[in-house]
């Protein structure tokens, strides 16, 4: 409302002394000037300002609906990344399990040291592939606690989860926050240009006026009207011009972008989808199987050592695999879910609140 409120009258003042003759050698004058636009400046103005707050609002929308879909995506690598150690983590209590029958072993003199020494090398390889995962995973949720606004002390404890639900289709883009915000900006570049083209019209100034000459003091109104014929704005009315062809463009690119975007994100999550059962329908059984047989081979001591660290480093090998497709299907979710649901909408219960990205 501040943006329409007319302008603040301006005032005048004349003093001059006559060089000879009068009764009274000074001449003073003055007036007051109130600005009568003949158009509709200010409220070109006031719906100028307007359509600035919505921009900005419409912004402020975007940038939550980006950073739900940076936790997601954040919370998918912290959550790949402990599921990776995890799995370091067992393959080396495996291995130092093998490693202690292999000792036993090589004292007995029936399994010569080098192959208790691979075994060692695989290990420790092991070890430092879990602190990497480990590393991996701090920065993942201190990336999360900066996102949220929560300091890097915060006592935040994340629980892993199943893959974001699937988005289950796209809603209409005009709903989009992107869209909204290209929509506001293009709103607020037509209203400048509006308010640009008011200024270009006549302006009807009025006012009091008084005079003082000769001992005798004249009152009288004064009138001015400003005539646009050279200059008539045409540089600032220009440029408003201009400004609104940009916002257009970016405006049809921004549409453009989320058709495109939620395309190839539904691609995206379909493949990953397909990858993750297919592995773990037919790669989880054959995990569990082998892991029970390197188990029991481990604690029966027979086993051939160097067939099975082959068979431990094929095993890890398909486990990561598996990890990494859980990932990809959380990422490629989280994806499709900002361009079909950008924001998350809670329950209205606290109790039924879900404490999941």
């Amino acid at each position: 409302p501040l943006a329409g409120l007319p302008e603040d009258p301006s005032l005048s003042a004349g003093l001059g002394r006559q060089v000879s003759g009068g009764a009274s050698p000074w001449l003073i004058e003055g007036g007051l000037a109130f600005t009568l636009p003949l158009s509709d400046r200010w409220q070109a103005q006031a719906d100028h300002a307007q359509r600035g707050l919505s921009a900005a609002q419409a912004q402020v929308v975007l940038g939550e609906a980006q950073v739900v879909r940076q936790v997601r995506e954040a919370f998918a690598r912290w959550q790949g990344a402990t599921a990776r150690e995890a799995a370091w983590a067992g393959q080396a209590r495996r291995l130092d399990a093998l490693q202690t029958r292999l000792r036993a072993l090589v004292t007995a003199g029936s399994v010569p040291a080098y192959e208790a020494d691979a075994v060692d090398f695989a290990r420790i390889q092991s070890g430092v592939n879990r602190l990497d995962a480990a590393a991996e995973a701090g920065a993942a949720r201190l990336r999360i606690l900066a996102l949220c606004g929560l300091r890097p002390e915060c006592p935040v404890v994340l629980q892993p989860a199943d893959a974001p639900p699937a988005a289950g289709g796209a809603v209409e883009e005009a709903g989009h926050p992107a869209r909204l915000a290209a929509q506001a900006a293009f709103d607020e570049a037509e209203g400048a240009l509006r308010v640009e083209v008011a200024r270009s019209r006549p302006e009807l100034s009025l006012g009091p006026t008084g005079k003082r000459e000769s001992g005798e003091t004249t009152l009288g109104l004064g009138l001015g009207l400003s005539l646009p014929i050279w200059n008539r704005n045409q540089k600032a009315i220009a440029e408003a011009a201009a400004g609104r062809e940009v916002a257009r463009v970016a405006l049809e690119k921004t549409i453009e972008s989320l058709a495109h975007g939620a395309a190839e994100a539904a691609v995206k999550e379909r493949a990953a989808t397909q990858r993750l059962e297919a592995l773990r329908r037919d790669m989880q059984p054959i995990l569990e199987r082998q892991t029970a047989t390197i188990d029991r081979l481990v604690a029966l001591g027979e086993f051939d050592p160097l067939r099975l660290m082959d068979l431990l480093d094929r095993r890890i090998q398909w486990e990561l695999s598996l990890v990494a497709a859980g990932e990809d299907l959380a990422e490629a979710r989280s994806a499709a879910l900002y361009f079909s649901h950008p924001l998350p909408s809670f329950p209205k219960d606290p109790a039924q609140a879900e404490a999941r990205p």
